[in-house]
């Protein structure tokens, strides 16, 4: 449970809902949940399958998905894999 600061929204006010969106999802996720958002994106915008992905960092497709839901975190062998 994250508080949110007093006068939060009053400064939102006047903004578009969608950007409002973001700002609020942003303070409201984990590293894990964030890590697993730019993860499915990056793999999306190559047009990779979490299989495909998955054999290229050497790990199962199924951890793929637990890091792209949020699930888990990774050590930072795996996370330079997945840069490669």
């Amino acid at each position: 449970n994250h508080p949110i600061p007093r006068g939060f929204f009053a400064v939102l006010s006047g903004i578009p809902d969608t950007l409002v969106s973001i700002i609020v999802n942003n303070l409201i996720m984990t590293f894990p949940e964030r890590l697993g958002v730019v993860l499915r994106r990056l793999r999306n915008k190559k047009d990779l399958a979490q299989i495909d992905l998955a054999a290229a960092a050497e790990c199962e497709r199924s951890f793929i998905s637990e890091i792209e839901n949020g699930h888990t975190g990774i050590s930072m062998d795996l996370f330079l894999r997945l840069c490669d």
